[in-house]
């Protein structure tokens, strides 16, 4: 194995960009790249010499290349170095990521991060850092030319950081276990998949941002002539924080959710605009919007690297750039529809400013803005946009690892278990639900799965706009872990086998409900593993047990953003069941992903439990049938799925 590290510089910032227009820009340039073969002494080739012939013959030679976030370095190697600087190319799957290693063990997505983590002799340089951050931006541009910071001593500096950098990533490389089989073939997908990118229509982009503008000055004015002059943008959060303390509003901050609920109760007419204008200004639609403009390809004219493998620690998805993971999902009230309609003409026949007062007869510019954003993505000319993905997945997959018949039976019969859950909350007939009703029972069957407590659930149900005291959140505890018993009891489960794996170093511990599938967890001294029913592995880093009020209390070790370093977080049997459970249905979306693209569907995102793809016209039933297609391992899960085809992203 190879192990490559680039230092760049470029007039483009990276972190707003991603690295693929960040590396098709004609500034963007190569400093120097540090690499080692095996265990040798790195070496450096520098901007300006012929590039190593060894290493060109190991390359030829099908050897692979291993990097910290590989993407980055592929990239840089696949458009920088390859056309500018005479590197030969590098087939996709001869790259290894060591990030994606890390990543799969739930470790911090940062060099220095895992370094410190691990306790590595050898940790990132961190005074390196600030030179590489000054060294990859110009020091001036002069007549449109930049002028780098190059220094003799700079160079010599920058290169030893990228030589440490080596260095830390092998050590890395040598403690992290190679990504299983499928893992991989997950991988390469996942890299395909961001170098596909996805389509835009940046002219919708253009319209949405300048309604958002328009909106923004219409909002301005009035909370002006609201505040008597005391405020004058809707952005000073501290004057508006003081103007509404001044009228009675005991706001510590602005954010939506305290917004929210003080909306929900009664104010003068004035304070409650003014609550309203904040709360829609806050949205981050316009964010969103200028960074798709930011990820926008040159080369292509679509974004890519939307995706970050492994992004969470049960193996799910997330998100770079815009996104799309928390874009809002199109509104289908009439008001919605009349303003996308409205909006949808004005682009061919009108201005902008026509159509921001179209849509503004209809509902606030900034809703419309938010709910529009899916409506941005588009295939390309010549394909469809397909959509699917699992409804209720993650309750389905509960009730079916933990053998609860009956859930798992009323989900095959196509029951609406919603109003079931309400039925027995409310203790009223089916058909007496309400549409209120129906809610709670919903936000009881996907909120309290994984041990939510009734202060929790009354948080909860709060944030869906519905008021609830404790006690009564309490109640509602009671009845959803009465009637589905089984699930509570898999807790304790999980819990046990996990506790008593720890215990046994080296001896598989299983636990397994009637007619569910089997989950196992091993300790093998430094990970303790949950075996899940697709086969996989969760990994929890240096498990220990303390007795808690004469009872086993299991924690492990994790990484934590806020305190920048490791701590103590509690493995309880809720916890466990909501790993198991989100695990198990990204395992089920993955065997859709690469049935789908046998298929011939090409994907270009997923978003939580939902797969987007490219395909041609009239393959919605295809679709379907990749969808429901169960893999071996999920006999018996009760699936049901939405699919959809269009001209842009909807669902």
């Amino acid at each position: 194995m190879i192990h490559v590290d680039f230092e760049t510089r470029s007039t483009v910032n990276l972190p707003e960009t991603g690295v693929w227009p960040y590396a098709a820009h004609p500034d963007t340039g190569i400093w120097c790249m540090a690499y080692a073969v095996g265990d040798e002494e790195p070496q450096l080739w520098h901007e300006g010499e012929p590039f190593p012939e060894r290493l060109r013959e190991r390359i030829a030679a099908g050897e692979t290349l291993a990097s910290w976030n590989a993407q980055f370095e592929r990239v840089i190697w696949d458009r920088v170095a390859v056309p500018r600087y005479g590197f030969p190319p590098v087939k996709l799957d001869q790259w290894e990521c060591i990030m994606a290693r890390a990543a799969r063990l739930g470790l911090p997505l940062h060099l220095a991060d895992a370094a410190k983590f691990l306790g590595l002799p050898e940790q990132k340089d961190l005074h390196g850092v600030a030179l590489a951050k000054k060294m990859c931006r110009p020091r001036v541009v002069v007549d449109g030319r930049p002028v780098w910071w190059d220094h003799e001593e700079y160079r010599k500096a920058l290169a030893a950081y990228c030589v440490q950098d080596v260095r830390t990533e092998r050590e890395l490389s040598r403690r992290l276990p190679a990504l299983p089989e499928e893992e991989r073939r997950i991988f390469l997908l996942d890299a395909k998949i961001n170098d596909r990118g996805v389509g835009v229509d940046w002219e919708l982009v253009e319209a949405l941002l300048v309604i958002a503008d328009l909106a923004a000055a219409d909002a301005n004015d009035r909370l002006v002539h609201l505040t008597e002059g005391q405020v004058t943008s809707i952005h000073q959060v501290a004057a508006l924080t003081n103007w509404l303390r001044k009228r009675g509003v005991p706001l510590d901050s602005l954010a939506a959710q305290n917004l929210d609920t003080a909306l929900r109760l009664e104010w003068p007419d004035d304070v409650y605009e003014v609550m309203k204008l904040r709360r829609e200004a806050a949205r981050t639609s316009t964010a969103k919007l200028e960074a798709m403009k930011s990820y926008r390809d040159p080369v292509d004219d679509r974004m890519h690297g939307l995706l970050q493998y492994h992004g969470a620690a049960t193996g799910r998805w997330s998100g770079r750039g815009p996104q799309p993971q928390n874009f809002p999902r199109p509104l289908s009230d009439y008001p919605y529809v009349m303003a996308w309609r409205m909006l949808d003409g004005t682009l061919k026949h009108e201005s902008i400013v026509d159509a921001y007062r179209r849509v503004n007869t209809f509902m606030p510019p900034l809703k419309f803005v938010a709910h529009t954003l899916r409506k941005c993505l588009i295939p390309h000319r010549d394909k469809r946009l397909y959509t699917g993905d699992y409804s209720a997945i993650e309750a389905r997959v509960l009730a079916w690892i933990a053998g609860h018949h009956e859930l798992v039976q009323a989900f095959a019969r196509g029951e609406d278990i919603y109003v079931d859950m309400a039925s027995r909350i409310y203790g009223v007939p089916k058909d007496a639900v309400t549409k209120g009703m129906r809610q709670i029972g919903k936000i009881a069957i996907l909120g309290l799965g994984y041990g939510m407590g009734a202060k929790k659930f009354a948080e909860t149900a709060a944030k869906a706009g519905v008021d609830m005291p404790v006690d009564e959140a309490a109640r509602v505890v009671d009845v959803y872990r009465n009637t589905h018993a089984p699930i509570p009891h898999l807790w304790w489960e999980l819990e046990r086998a996990a506790v008593e794996a720890v215990r046994k170093p080296g001896q598989w511990v299983q636990v397994q409900a009637d007619g569910g599938p089997r989950v196992a967890f091993l300790y093998d001294q430094t990970w303790l593993q949950m075996e899940l029913p697709s086969g996989r592995c969760l990994h929890y880093y240096l498990p220990s047990i303390e007795q808690m009020n004469g009872r086993p209390q299991l924690s492990y070790l994790a990484w934590s953003g806020i305190l920048k370093g490791p701590e103590q977080v509690r493995l309880y049997g809720g916890l466990l069941a909501e790993n198991l459970v989100q695990a198990t249905a990204r395992d089920l979306l993955v065997h859709s992903m690469f049935s789908l693209e046998q298929e011939g569907f090409e994907i270009v995102l997923t978003v939580h439990d939902e797969i987007v793809a490219e395909g041609r016209p009239g393959q919605l039933e295809a679709l379907r049938a990749k969808f429901v297609a169960l893999p071996e391992w999920a006999h018996g899960l009760p699936i049901a799925v939405e699919v959809m085809e269009a001209e842009r992203y909807e669902k």
